[in-house]
Formats: C-alpha cells, structure tokens, sequence
C-alpha cells in the first residue's frame, strides 16, 4: 500500500510540476492539476495540503539513485567526479524545470519554511552516499579542504541552493550547472587538475 501511495504522490506531484512548467505557477489551478493525474481533489488533499504545498516534495523528485544513475557515479575515475555525478541531477532538474519553479520555491521557503534547504531532516542515505564520497576524496588527495565531511556536505549544498536563489533573479541567465561545480571545487579546494567547472558569472 505504501508504495502505491508514493506512486500516487510522485504522479501528482509530476504532472503539476509539468503543468506549472507551462503555464506558471499562478495560472495553474487545483482542477487543472486533478485532471492532469487522473485524481480527485479528495486524493490530492490526502498528499499535499494545497497547490503551494506541491513546492515542498519537489525537491524530492530528482533524489532517487537509478540503476543507471548509480553506473555513471561508480563509472568515474575520481571520487570528486563521482561526488559530482551524485549531486550533478538534481542541479539538472532545476535546470529542466526553469528559473519561474525555482523563484516560487525560494519564495515559498521564505514565507514558510518548507524544509527544501535544511540539510539535515531527511535523506540520510543520500548523506551518507555523499559523505563517504568526500572523505575518500579527501584521503586521495583530490580535496584539499580538511573540514569535517559532514560540514563540507552542508556548505556545498547550501552554496548549490544560493546559486539557484541567484539564477532565478536573473531569470536564468547564465550555466547553473557550470557555476555550481565550480563553487563547489572552490568550496572543496578541488587539486586544480581535476578542475572542470567555468568562472563564476558574477
């Protein structure tokens, strides 16, 4: 019964994603995201508690690791590279679904925090996916920066998620993935060989 909720939830929160994509978030009715799922707004309320609610899981959307997702980390050469490829989808996602989700996802945590940006309330798997990734990077020699893994992780993801603040102000005009893995090999002081992000564009 529980994954068919999930199933359900991931479904809903899919298609409204796709609908937002769209049409924008304020032109996007309950109605419209019922249709677009098959659903009933009984069903929606059993998942979220309204339409702004939808904003807290979409984070969630590109946090499974795939089969094939988890061959293209463990196919890197670098540990760095495969911390990288852990963490590269869900930058892609905010790049897929564009800077007006990503503005009325800040703006939703502002109002209210939706727990988008706090680092330690779920994904523990994923934390410690990522943690395990840093220290072996470190104990290569690929990073310089002796903080604590567990810190490093924090700063790395909430510098990712100033970026995308900074993205979508400017309306997502410069390379969010470019930018966010060259702040993370600064944040990290990446040995300067495995370098491969671009300059900063501010």
């Amino acid at each position: 019964m529980a994954h068919k909720d999930n199933e359900t939830k991931r479904l809903i929160l899919t298609r409204a994603m796709a609908l937002i994509k769209e049409k924008g978030f304020d032109h996007v009715t309950l109605n419209d995201i019922c249709a677009a799922s098959e659903v009933s707004k009984h069903t929606f309320y059993y998942y979220f508690q309204s339409k702004e609610d939808l904003l807290r899981d979409f984070f969630e959307l590109p946090k499974e690791v795939t089969a094939s997702r988890l061959t293209s980390i463990l196919s890197a050469e670098h540990h760095i590279d495969k911390y990288w490829n852990l963490t590269e989808p869900i930058v892609e996602f905010f790049e897929k679904m564009g800077p007006e989700i990503a503005r009325r996802i800040v703006i939703a945590n502002i109002n209210r925090d939706l727990g988008t940006f706090d680092t330690s309330r779920r994904h523990e798997a994923l934390h410690k996916a990522e943690e395990t990734l840093l220290k072996m990077a470190y104990e290569s020699g690929e990073i310089r920066n002796s903080t604590s893994v567990s810190e490093l992780r924090k700063v790395v993801f909430l510098q990712a998620m100033g970026l995308v603040a900074k993205w979508c102000m400017s309306n997502g005009s410069f390379d969010l993935k470019a930018s966010t893995r060259s702040a993370m090999e600064i944040a990290l002081d990446v040995e300067p060989s495995l370098r491969k992000g671009a300059p900063l564009p501010f």
